[in-house]
């Protein structure tokens, strides 16, 4: 066991025995502090003196007392921690665990695990008992308080989200909160977290006291009063919880709210032209009109041809996010440049750019295919940056569209909470806009995934309500490629009707051919039909229009199911264990994977997959595999249990 360094709140240095170092004096505190929250965990010792006693007569020999006063505390109980090497000192961190520092990992990289240690050691503002009359180390406190206080909270609030959708979960739920309130007792969504809390174990007299507790916290520290959301917690929710009046959504899909339009807007500017060649001309704007036309087909912006938007965002008739596409077209008709960029309508900040320099005559007779990969490159950025736009946003403050975004960047972690999470984003999505078809589609395929996690034990029901929802999805928006990409992979999977799925692909992909879920979707369904090798050349273009795929998991699951049909086992096994690698939680990986183990004869390497897939889904044998998978080809199917049986899976 490491020592434990807590430098959120008091100072604390907890021993590997439990027991914590007697009190240093502050600034040797600070000294260790300092060297602990440093880049690589070392500073040089001329610097960290002038900044803790640049005042002093003679800093050097101040710190030189300091490191004295640390190592004499080190010795007497056993351990070394702190070093000195030449002109720096250092912390060794294989030997020391340190609050702030875990906050910043997982902030990086979310771990529930790292999260529940922060919890447990109970935060407060970071070196709350620090008081150093140093400008310098002031200035630096300050900054570092504020940039460490962030991420502990972006942890924490992450953590919050999980625990809150479990049920009979109230105990979790005030340690989370508490933790946060010792750095932000104004947090309101942790209040938020907390009513709901009390309300799904119906103690509404609790709930009722955290409103006021909330209330008046934010009327003496900010001089606010609580949210609309806030406010309304206590009648909008019921007793049962809100996940769980989740299943019961049904849509009378005859009343519709009349909602506004919050899609990102698009302008394409006029494509501008250096010379009075017309050739030029008549090439500029017709680049512009078909990269337009490509980005129209894509149903999650709108568009709009305007020369100039200004009049436009002074008269506030943009509330959404707006983007500006522009070009330039630089040079003769012998030889000539586009200079294409993407830009922040608001803020003019340039997003993407890309040169290109084409013959005339491709760009005479190919004119349309040659815009194809600038409009995929621009709406591929616009849907990452909208993306990020989400999580950052306030809580309070998503959109319909941005509590979508959220939920299909959650769910495909296939996890049970992750899935939970992200149905409570998208009943929230179809909560505010009814008529946002996209968020019914995708209602629906998380409920695909309750089925093939086995997270939900009424099949029947289940698929049912995925038929439902699919079809209020395409009534609302029948055109829609993500909401008919959706529909045929629900076709296929839930229904095994693959002839209809195939036509569903087919109009999303003359919907917009740049739809990357089109393509990756369809590639599944080919594997259920025995066409593996089709399904890799489907999965390879979804991999060129998605390069930086948000759902690498799942897609990466297909390409492992297509490799192991098309007898590629080496390649099926090599993704397979990528896949598991990153995202143990995901079912569908594991038995392609152990089907292609199989067939290599890599029983030893099979057997601690087999074992670690038993923990979380016992029952998985060949007949589950027969009863459950969507059929395949007779060969095919043949195939696929015999690796199965080979890897050593039972029977029943």
């Amino acid at each position: 066991m490491s020592s434990r360094l807590y430098l959120f709140g008091p100072f604390r240095w907890e021993l590997p025995t439990g027991e914590f170092l007697p009190q240093l004096r502050m600034k040797s505190q600070a000294l260790i502090s300092y060297v602990a929250l440093s880049a690589n965990g070392a500073v040089r010792k001329n610097h960290i003196a002038s900044l803790l006693w640049g005042s002093a007569k003679d800093p050097m020999a101040n710190f030189r007392q300091a490191i004295k006063e640390i190592k004499a505390k080190e010795d007497e109980a056993g351990i070394k921690i702190i070093r000195m090497e030449g002109t720096q000192v250092s912390i060794d961190f294989s030997r020391v665990w340190v609050d702030a520092r875990v906050a910043t990992q997982c902030s990086k990289k979310y771990s529930p695990a790292l999260a529940e240690q922060l919890v447990q050691s109970e935060p407060r503002s970071l070196m709350l008992d620090c008081d150093i009359d140093e400008e310098a180390f002031s200035d630096w406190l300050n900054t570092e308080r504020a940039r460490r206080e962030e991420e502990l909270g972006r942890c924490l609030g992450q953590l919050l989200q999980e625990v809150s959708l479990k049920p009979d979960n109230l105990k979790m739920v005030q340690n989370v909160t508490s933790a946060i309130f010792g750095v932000d007792p104004t947090n309101e969504s942790a209040h938020q977290a907390l009513i709901r809390s009390f309300i799904d174990n119906g103690d509404k007299a609790s709930a009722k006291r955290q409103y006021e507790i909330c209330r008046n916290l934010l009327d003496k520290e900010l001089g606010v009063t609580p949210s609309q959301e806030t406010e309304q917690l206590l009648s909008d929710l019921s007793a049962e919880g809100q996940h769980k009046k989740a299943h019961a959504l049904v849509l009378d899909p005859g009343v519709k709210k009349i909602t506004v339009d919050t899609r990102p807007l698009i302008v394409i500017e006029d494509f501008k032209n250096a010379t009075s060649d017309p050739v030029l001309e008549f090439l500029a704007q017709s680049f512009r009109s078909d990269i337009g036309g490509q980005l129209a087909r894509n149903d999650r912006f709108a568009m709009r041809e305007d020369d100039d938007i200004s009049a436009l965002l002074k008269s506030g008739g943009v509330g959404t996010d707006c983007y500006r596409v522009r070009g330039n077209l630089i040079g003769s008709s012998n030889m000539f440049t586009i200079l294409l960029q993407l830009l922040d309508a608001k803020s003019g900040e340039i997003l993407w750019m890309k040169r290109l320099t084409p013959q005339l005559s491709e760009m005479i007779h190919g004119m349309e295919d040659f815009a194809t990969m600038p409009a995929i490159e621009i709406s591929r950025m616009l849907e990452l940056r909208e993306t990020d736009k989400a999580k950052d946003t306030e809580e309070s403050l998503l959109t319909a569209n941005q509590c979508l975004l959220r939920a299909i960047s959650v769910m495909f972690k296939f996890s049970e909470d992750a899935v939970y999470l992200a149905e409570r984003y998208i009943l929230r999505a179809i909560d505010m806009d009814p008529n946002l078809a996209e968020a019914y589609a995708w209602l629906a395929f998380l409920r695909s995934i309750e089925i093939g996690q086995g997270y939900t034990r009424d099949v029947a029901g289940t698929r049912e309500q995925i038929g439902e929802l699919v079809r209020q999805s395409l009534e609302i928006r029948p055109h829609s490629d993500v909401g008919l990409a959706i529909a045929g992979h629900l076709e296929a999977f839930v229904h095994h009707d693959f002839g209809t799925a195939l036509e569903y692909f087919e109009k999303s992909q003359a919907s917009n051919p740049n739809c990357a879920y089109a393509w990756g979707f369809s590639a599944i369904t080919h594997c259920y039909i025995g066409k593996a090798n089709t399904a890799l050349n489907l999965l390879a273009k979804c991999r060129q229009i998605m390069p930086f795929d948000p759902h690498p998991y799942y897609f990466d699951t297909a390409r492992c199911i297509a490799s192991m049909l098309a007898g590629k086992y080496e390649d099926a096994v090599r993704i397979g264990r990528q896949v598991l690698r990153n995202n143990p939680n995901f079912h569908a990986n594991y038995r392609p994977l152990i089907s292609s183990m199989g067939h290599l004869g890599l029983h030893d390497e099979a057997a601690p997959v087999m074992e670690e897939f038993s923990k979380v889904q016992p029952d998985f044998s060949v007949d589950w595999h027969l009863a459950t998978y969507p059929p395949l080809d007779k060969n095919l199917e043949e195939q696929y249990v015999q690796g199965l049986r080979l890897a050593g899976v039972s029977e029943s």
